[in-house]
């Protein structure tokens, strides 16, 4: 499972770096324009993502459904606020995306940190 978790991220990695490429294909040339900044928030957030759906199936066979709970309440609550902290250096609409990478950054270590202490206690 890990060895597809790396593959699709390198792969959003590889289309975020051609995401330009990709839309003039797609939808033609300069008919819309993505910022760099926008493709490397979404980029990270995708790949936190598939990381969290991959976390997040080792927790519920850990029956670890508490802490799911709990983290992701703690991510609704602090995510405004943070995003509201990430505006004043840069004042984008993508810092909603941005602040709830972050804080599921902090979400998944803390998990991780569980499923391991299970994994060792069973």
């Amino acid at each position: 499972m890990r060895i597809f978790t790396v593959f699709f991220i390198l792969l959003l990695i590889l289309i975020g770096f051609f995401s330009e490429e990709i839309l003039n294909i797609w939808i033609g040339e300069d008919t819309i324009q993505v910022e760099k900044y926008t493709i490397a928030i979404f980029v990270l957030f995708v790949s936190l993502m598939i990381l969290n759906f991959n976390v997040t199936t080792f927790a519920n066979g850990f029956n670890l459904l508490k802490e799911q709970i709990f983290g992701y309440t703690l991510i609704a609550v602090f995510r405004i606020p943070l995003m509201i902290f990430l505006n004043q250096f840069n004042n984008h609409w993508s810092n909603l995306i941005l602040a709830t990478s972050i804080l599921m950054i902090v979400y998944l270590y803390f998990q991780s940190k569980k499923i391991q202490k299970n994994i060792l206690h069973k």
